[in-house]
């Protein structure tokens, strides 16, 4: 696999060696299913699941039949899971899919899955950045 699309988000309070208490409160994982993970010799967290197969989203059951189409032929599976570790006491969190939505933005540093990208990546290499993830104080406009 040459790259797995995630979000990645550096908690603002510090991770106590042994604890997942602080990824729990930045983290919101039922009903998700939880595993511990080792790698590389780093303790870690993961949390995956989906919806329900066969789920038609709300929406879909409210406009579909007014279009005169069957809301059932747009059921879904949606797959979400996020991986949480610490490196030298800071608690880091990766998230998979729709999990970016289960993060509580209050725990964590503002953009820093942003500045990861473009610290990591070539000049010919970033494609897009969606405007959405970006916190609302981090870009500046000249006046």
């Amino acid at each position: 696999m040459d790259r797995i699309p995630l979000s990645i988000y550096l908690l603002k309070k510090n991770a106590v060696l042994g604890s997942w208490r602080i990824f729990h409160e930045s983290f919101e994982s039922a009903p998700l299913t939880e595993a511990n993970l080792n790698v590389d010799g780093v303790e870690a967290k993961l949390w995956i699941g989906s919806s329900a197969p066969g789920t038609v989203p709300e929406w879909v059951q409210e406009f579909a039949p007014l279009a005169g189409l069957s809301a059932t032929r747009f059921s879904n599976i949606s797959v979400q899971g996020a991986l949480a570790f610490a490196i030298d006491g800071k608690g880091v969190l990766m998230t998979f899919g729709h999990a970016w939505r289960r993060v509580d933005t209050s725990c964590v540093v503002p953009n820093f899955g942003l500045r990861c990208v473009l610290n990591l990546c070539g000049d010919k290499e970033l494609k897009a950045i969606k405007h959405d993830r970006i916190s609302h104080d981090f870009v500046t406009c000249p006046h």
